[in-house]
């Protein structure tokens, strides 16, 4: 089961940098069919939130990345939650 959700989060990770990314002449009827296969929108307006963590150095520890890995559970937790349209891209 944790394979299937990860497998499908490679995939809507991969669609979603294809469409923030990819070249715009590939942004078509058939590309958007893929998108709402994958239930997502990408024809709906958004805003788009970028944000980075650091990598710890070596010395800072396992601490550090399970701060980070919180982190970014909370951030993905609230932005899933606050409208079914959200998209989170990892």
């Amino acid at each position: 089961h944790a394979e299937q959700r990860i497998m499908g989060e490679s995939v809507r990770n991969s669609y979603l940098d294809e469409w923030l990314n990819g070249d715009r002449r590939n942004l078509n009827a058939a590309f958007l069919e893929r998108g709402l296969a994958l239930r997502m929108d990408v024809s709906i307006p958004r805003r788009v939130l970028a944000c980075c963590a650091y990598e710890p150095a070596p010395t800072q520890g396992w601490g550090a990345l399970r701060d980070i890995n919180a982190a970014e559970r909370e951030i993905k937790q609230f932005i899933v939650n606050t409208d079914r349209n959200n998209l989170f891209l990892k």
